[in-house]
């Protein structure tokens, strides 16, 4: 949706308002982030729940990164106040169109995606 730096704090606030503007006027929906596959679903599983212990889990994989900065994480509970106030067919999903740069965080992943289908087959 825009272009940016790396790591600089006022990208999070325009790309939420662009989100905003987007969202009212034209229902969109998904949002393509430079994010690892694994993160936006974890984001998306934050989005639906609003457990901030998932997106605080999934953000703790950024330490050390450019995209580590309260900014980034406080932009990620507004999305989530923003989806509240839309219908379930508007509602925002992340898509994550980067690697997967941290193979720990992909495993976790990996494993929880795991352990679900493992616990949703023997009901």
């Amino acid at each position: 949706m825009t272009g940016e730096y790396h790591g600089v704090s006022s990208n999070s606030l325009l790309e939420l308002e662009f989100l905003k503007y987007f969202s009212d006027k034209l229902h969109l929906k998904y949002y393509l982030q430079e994010l690892p596959y694994s993160y936006s679903c974890r984001l998306n599983d934050y989005l639906k729940s609003g457990d901030e212990e998932i997106l605080d889990e999934a953000f703790n994989y950024m330490k050390g990164s450019n995209g580590y900065s309260k900014e980034f994480h406080n932009k990620w509970i507004e999305v989530y106040k923003l989806n509240q106030d839309l219908s379930e067919e508007n509602k925002i999903e992340i898509i994550g169109v980067d690697v997967e740069g941290d193979i720990y965080h992909a495993l976790d992943y990996m494993c929880l995606l795991t352990t679900a289908n493992v616990t949703s087959e023997k009901k």
